[in-house]
């Protein structure tokens, strides 16, 4: 049955690969590399020259202290824009030569020459770009420069002068060339004294859009026969890869059915058979002696005592062969161990364990080391106990067991209990803190009875009024912990996003794990020769700390709280669901950052992971126009929002170390504001599109 399904499966294929409709989608594929080369140089032109057209850039790239910086910023114009004509000009040959390879004598051919007609033949921008082309092969670089200038518009003086920059040819110079078109030499001459090149890359591009739109669309229709045909072919292909198999109904003899909690005995002999390898290579450990190198330390040190050390410690460093090696349990207070290299097996042994699914979900790496170790120390002398296998069985049936876990939030109330998902956050009452006595109370022994309520007594101090993510994790303590730990970073990292300082410029929102906040604190000490002073400031000036009340939660959920719910656990997210919870995580860690600039890239890795197709696209560009059109959906301006972005590009390519201006800072705090919110919008679209490329397109053409 397999073999016949193959065979029907490769007819098909090969009908697909000798479809018409195949090799047209190929013919599109390939012709999609010239207008792409075409349209990457006219962006990458394009964002040069508005770079230098930024008043701040122009003045930093034209002082007279950045004389090479702004020479080499011309230079690269100059390459940018011989890029962008030679690439219009290869665009308009591979096109005429692909319409005549594949359609010549067909109504295509003639459609064809009738739409160049009508759209570039008489067009004044056409022509001057293919005739610059043409000036910058055969006669050299036309004469452009940068410039920076002062205007005044005389009908507002109280305006005052306005601060223009940017790149721009000399017409004089270029109309000394005599082999211009005659509609490319009107066009010089109705330039005025300069051309603007951004202007001629954007009308020029716009007619070799509205060109290639119409041309996709005529050919799509000339072979739309030949696309249903490929489909066709494509659902048949599909129906025969639902062939069902025969499967042997009778079950491999030696298959051996694995429960919770047990190993199969193959593997269980192959673990033991690996323990009792490593076992046989513990020796004593002559530890090299080491002599003191560097300074003294002033250092406040504290002295362990022997009898205060539970258990044995491990030790790694080099024996007097210069062997790295561990060292887990002594003999006569003499150390023995293993070399690290020796103890390497252990990797392999963990991999067989974890080949078992139900050792993956309860029990961790160190819980296997440690009780490796612990076995090590018991056979060492006595070959006749549990091999490791049983050891590490019984030490699940031991240890693993179903927590409740409670992580506390700083600087986060909460009126009642708020629901994530699987996940709850609580408020940590004086009653929480009851219950948590009681119970410690009820297993301490008699003796640890005051130890017990000091413990307790530090809790409440810590911790009571705050609020804390609660959950349920069954696994061994070590494992449970981690787990609980992770998840709770991930909670407070999604949560922190609907802070109410998120979206607003210098401001930190510190909703941390307790214990793990980001709170820089400056500590100088100063003296003079008759005072003493000692200051501990904040760095940050506002620090939100929240408060949800049961009102409040109502505006939460409007503005994402059960869209952040869906993101907490990995396992089931869409594609794009995944990079939502990447984006909002990253936004939300740049509330943690004291330095703008690092907070603005934090930002900016944010939008583009969700906004950008892929690495290669032209990121300045591409963001500005993406969310300009998404956050037209909520009524803001797209030329305002825009610039805005690239702005705020420019900042962060500039400013590594410099303090930033007032304007710049003006800047960020819109952008700030754009960015939360577009993410936002994203947010709430996350369970509405399987990928980002979904997202993407419907952002392009929702306009």
């Amino acid at each position: 049955m397999a073999d016949k399904s193959t065979d029907l499966r490769n007819a098909i294929q090969k009908k697909i690969d000798h479809s018409a409709g195949f090799k047209f989608l190929n013919q599109t594929h390939a012709r999609s590399f010239s207008y792409n080369i075409f349209k990457m140089n006219a962006l990458e032109a394009q964002e040069a020259i508005d770079k230098v057209s930024h008043p701040d850039c122009g003045l930093q790239l034209m002082s007279q202290d950045n004389q090479e910086e702004g020479q080499q910023a011309h230079r690269e114009l100059s390459r940018l824009l011989h890029n962008f004509v030679a690439a219009s000009k290869t665009l308009v040959d591979h096109t005429r030569v692909f319409i005549k390879e594949k359609y010549e004598n067909t109504c295509i051919s003639s459609e064809y020459q009738n739409q160049i007609n009508q759209t570039f033949v008489n067009s004044p921008v056409s022509k001057f770009v293919h005739d610059l082309r043409n000036y910058m092969l055969h006669k050299g670089l036309p004469n452009s420069h940068m410039y920076i200038e002062f205007t005044q518009d005389p009908t507002k003086p109280e305006n005052g002068d306005e601060l223009k920059s940017g790149f721009r040819l000399d017409t004089k110079s270029l109309l000394k060339w005599e082999n211009w078109h005659q509609l490319a030499k009107e066009y010089i001459k109705d330039a005025g004294e300069y051309i603007d090149l951004n202007e001629v890359i954007t009308d020029y591009c716009a007619l070799v859009e509205r060109f290639y739109l119409w041309l996709d669309d005529r050919l799509n229709k000339y072979h739309q026969n030949d696309i249903t045909e490929l489909n066709n072919l494509k659902m048949q292909a599909m129906l025969k890869n639902n062939i069902d198999f025969e499967i042997p109904s009778k079950q491999v003899e030696n298959e051996e059915k694995v429960e919770y909690l047990q190993f199969s005995k193959s593997v269980s002999a192959e673990i033991d058979q690996l323990c009792i390898e490593i076992a046989s290579k513990i020796r004593r450990i002559h530890f090299a002696n080491k002599g003191v190198s560097g300074f003294p330390s002033h250092r406040p040190t504290q002295i362990i005592n022997k009898d205060q050390v539970i258990g044995t410690p491990i030790f790694t460093g080099q024996d007097i062969d210069g062997v790295s090696v561990m060292t887990f349990f002594n003999i006569d207070d003499q150390p023995y161990g293993i070399s690290l290299e020796d103890f390497e097996l252990i990797h392999i042994i963990r991999s067989k364990i974890f080949s078992f699914g139900w050792a993956k979900q309860v029990i961790s790496d160190k819980f296997i080391t440690d009780k490796l170790i612990e076995w090590f120390k018991e056979n060492y002398h006595n070959n006749s106990l549990i091999s490791f296998s049983e050891k590490v069985l019984l030490a699940c049936e031991k240890h693993i067991h179903t927590w409740k876990i409670i992580v506390p939030i700083a600087n986060l109330e909460v009126e009642k209990t708020l629901k994530l998902g699987d996940i709850q956050i609580i408020p940590i009452t004086s009653n929480t803190i009851d219950d948590i006595k009681f119970f410690v109370e009820s297993i301490a022994p008699n003796k640890n009875k005051e130890q017990a309520n000091i413990l307790i007594s530090k809790i409440r101090d810590e911790m009571q009024g705050l609020s804390a993510i609660t959950m349920t994790v069954k696994a061994e303590c070590g494992l449970a912990h981690d787990i609980a730990l992770n998840i709770a970073q991930d909670v407070v990292d999604l949560l922190r996003f609907l802070t109410p300082t998120a979206k607003h410029y210098g401001t930190s929102s510190q909703i941390s794990l307790l214990g793990s906040e980001n709170t820089p604190y400056s500590k100088v000490l100063m003296t003079s020769k008759t005072h003493f002073s000692f200051s501990e400031k904040c760095q940050f000036d506002n620090i939100g700390y929240w408060r949800i009340s049961k009102k409040y939660l109502s505006s939460l959920k409007k503005n994402g709280l059960n869209e952040l719910s869906e993101l907490i656990h990995l396992e089931d997210l869409s594609p794009f669901q995944e990079k939502v919870r990447n984006s909002i995580i990253q936004y939300s860690k740049s509330l943690l950052m004291i330095n703008q600039i690092d907070r603005l890239n934090c930002i900016i890795l944010a939008l583009e992971n969700v906004l950008l197709h892929h690495a290669m696209e032209p990121k300045e560009f591409t963001i500005s126009n993406r969310m300009a059109n998404l956050l037209a959906l909520a009524n803001a301006e797209k030329e305002e929002v825009a610039e805005n972005v690239k702005r705020a590009y420019r900042i962060n390519d500039r400013h590594k170390v410099l303090p930033l201006s007032q304007s710049e800072e003006g800047t960020l705090t819109h952008f700030i504001l754009y960015a939360y919110e577009a993410l936002k919008i994203v947010l709430l679209n996350s369970e509405n599109f399987n990928t980002a490329d979904d997202f993407i397109y419907a952002i392009n053409y929702s306009q």
